[in-house]
Formats: C-alpha cells, sequence, structure tokens
C-alpha cells in the first residue's frame, strides 16, 4: 500500500543541503576503494608465488569492487548525473549495479570455496565447478542487470536506497517510495537486494563451519609434538576469520537496513518523526558501499605479514615455495609421520626457536595453503 500524502518524506529530506555530506562521504569512501581494489590487483600481478585459486577470486572481487566503486564515485560526483549535458545516470547504474551484484555473488562464492578446501578438503577447483564459478559471478550479474536496462528499469531513484548514485528509475507520477511500484521492488530484490540479504545469513554461516572444523582438528590434535606449531598457527588464523564475515556484513548491512525501510508503508511517517535516523542511515550508507574494496586491501595486505613485508621491501622469511598446496591442512587431518615426531625429539634449543619463529609465516599461509576465502591475508 502506498502512502502518497505525507509531504515530509525521506525523499523531501533528501534534497536539503545536507545531501552535500553524503556525496563527500561517498566519494571519499569509493576513492579508499578504488585504491584499495588496485591495489590487491597489483600485488597478484606482482608476485607470481601468492597466485593461488582464493587470490584468483579475491580479484575478481576486486575488479566488480573498482567498477562498482568508481561507478558510485561518478554518480556522487556529477550535477544531475549528466556529462556534458548527456544523462548518463543509466549507464552508470548498469556498471555499479551489474557489478555490485558480481560483488555479491564472488564474495558468497568465496564463502563456498573456503568451505571446500578446508571442511572437505576439495582444493582445487575442476573445470566444471571453474565453469559454474564463472557463471554466477559474472555471467548471471550480466544477464539480470541487461534485462533491467532493457526493459527500462535503471535510472535516476533520487537517493531513495542509494548513497546519491543511480540505481532503479521512479516511475513518473508514483510516491518516492519504493512499496508503491511493485514492479520496481521486484527489480531492486533480482539486481541485488534479495541476494544481498542472502549473503548475510549464507557467508557468515559457512565461515562459522570452517571456525568449527578448525576447532575439532585442533582438538583432535592437540597432543602431537607435529601440530605444536601449526595449533598456533590455526589460533592466529581463526581469529581472523572472524572479521571477514563480521566487516562484509556492517560495511553493507546500512543500505539494506534503509531499502527495508523504503519497502515499508510506513516509512515516510518514520523518517518524518525521525529525521536523524534517515540522516544517519544515510551517510552509514554512503561509508559502508563504497567500503568494502579498502576494508579488503586492508584485511588481505596491510594486515597480511606476508604481503606487508613484501609491500616493505622486506624480505620474506622462511617462505614455502608452493602456498597453493593443501601441506598446513594435510598435516592437521593426518598427523605428524613417525621419523618427523622422532627428528623433532632431536632438536636443538636453537632449531626449536627456529621452528617457533615459523609460527607468525605459517599463520599468514594458512588459508591460502588451503586455497581459501582469505588467500594470503593472514
Amino acid at each position: 500500500m502506498c502512502i502518497a500524502g505525507n509531504t515530509t518524506s525521506a525523499s523531501a529530506f533528501q534534497r536539503s543541503g545536507a545531501d552535500e555530506t553524503s556525496k563527500i562521504l561517498a566519494v571519499a569512501a569509493a576513492t579508499l576503494s578504488v585504491l584499495g581494489s588496485v591495489g590487491i590487483i597489483i600485488t597478484f600481478a606482482l608476485w607470481k608465488e601468492i597466485r593461488t585459486t582464493s587470490r584468483h577470486i579475491l580479484v575478481f572481487i576486486s575488479v566488480a569492487d573498482f567498477l562498482t566503486s568508481g561507478g558510485n564515485l561518478l554518480g556522487a560526483v556529477t550535477p544531475d548525473h549528466k556529462i556534458g549535458g548527456k544523462d548518463m545516470c543509466e549507464v552508470q547504474s548498469f556498471i555499479t549495479t551489474a557489478n555490485c551484484l558480481s560483488f555479491i555473488v564472488w564474495t558468497t562464492l568465496l564463502a563456498i570455496y573456503l568451505h571446500m578446501s578446508i571442511v572437505q578438503g576439495k582444493v582445487e577447483l575442476t573445470g566444471v565447478q571453474q565453469f559454474i564459478f564463472a557463471a554466477c559471478g559474472w555471467a548471471f550479474p550480466v544477464t539480470v542487470v541487461t534485462f533491467a536496462y532493457l526493459l527500462d528499469a535503471l535510472g535516476d531513484d533520487r537517493s531513495a536506497a542509494t548513497g546519491g548514485w543511480c540505481w532503479l528509475r521512479f516511475e513518473p507520477g508514483v510516491p518516492e517510495t519504493m512499496s508503491c511500484s511493485n514492479a520496481r521492488l521486484l527489480w531492486s530484490l533480482l539486481t541485488g537486494k534479495a541476494w544481498e540479504i542472502a549473503s548475510y545469513v549464507v557467508v557468515p554461516v559457512l565461515y562459522l563451519l570452517v571456525k568449527r572444523h578448525i576447532a575439532k582438528e585442533r582438538c583432535s590434535m592437540s597432543h602431537t609434538l607435529l601440530t605444536n606449531r601449526s595449533l598456533q598457527a590455526a589460533l592466529q588464523v581463526n581469529r581472523k576469520l572472524t572479521f571477514v564475515p563480521m566487516i562484509y556484513v556492517l560495511l553493507r548491512v546500512w543500505g539494506s537496513v534503509r531499502y527495508l525501510l523504503e519497502v515499508s508503508a510506513a516509512s515516510s511517517e518514520l523518517y518524518a518523526e525521525r529525521q536523524w535516523l534517515y540522516w544517519t542511515l544515510l551517510y552509514l550508507q554512503a561509508i559502508g558501499d563504497n567500503g568494502q574494496g579498502f576494508g579488503n586491501f586492508l584485511l588481505f595486505c596491510i594486515f597480511t605479514k606476508s604481503i606487508r613485508r613484501r609491500l616493505l621491501c622486506r624480505p620474506v622469511e622462511d617462505e614455502p615455495a608452493n602456498e597453493g598446496t593443501p601441506l598446513f591442512f594435510e598435516r592437521l587431518r593426518l598427523g605428524p609421520k613417525k621419523d618427523t615426531v622422532n627428528t623433532r625429539k632431536k632438536l636443538s634449543a636453537g632449531e626449536k626457536d627456529k621452528e617457533n619463529s615459523k609460527v607468525n609465516l605459517e599463520s599468514n599461509n594458512l588459508l591460502s595453503t588451503s586455497n581459501s576465502s582469505l588467500p594470503n591475508s593472514l
């Protein structure tokens, strides 16, 4: 049911001077994300030894985020979404909507791959699996958004559910609430929101299952000599596994909350009574929807010791020749070989110190070793 009579709607607030603040926040966050995505892609191109399957998926996420943030940046800085007198709203909406959906799908596929590689032990993707991943990550989003474009669904949404960039067109004469147009509501679900909200459940659940698996392996191998170092590394990684879904949800949930309020028939009345809520959600969405690329760069590069040392041109000590092997979790699953145990018993004090120094390295490579969704990021 539409509520059209309330003149103090959220859309009326949006055109006030405070809207410039949301644009500034969007521009700042989008710029950082563009730079962060480029940084992830460059590190992948520079260092061959980190090109694991999981890093490939991370690069796909970074490409999608680069285009999304770049499109949002363009939409936020262009007055009335026009360049040279030409309306760029539909073009910008097509780029950002397709790549935002691709970003969501690839992020979910990353969590799926983490579960496959660590819990199920399926480190390498088969040709069929690679095709399915590519079809879901690229072909599906482009196909959906192409249909939306051809059916004239893309355009200026007057920031009803965005932070200043274009998404879905408002129909002439229809009040500016998402619930007033069944077609627009359907397109909003198909082009992003349904998949985004579903990912809030799927991604954390898969990460929790992986954490549970690591905890079980740690407990089952806790009394062996071989895994003393490995268990320390697993503990370090296990802590960081918590941050990945947390950062993803915390950055994107504000836009989803705004969307759910917009589809509610009572959104105009709610915003009229609590204008601070509208502006708070708008500002948080302007930052969160454009901040994922920068967050990924911090998590997967800056806070990853092996990548950080490379960026600072420092030697990466005791780095294995092939980070893509499942050696770490093979040790956890199969346990130590007898000769390895005997050898460890004979280690001198100096050799034991050297073994302990490898804990951080193994932590950095734990998930890349299993080709997980946190490639070279720990």
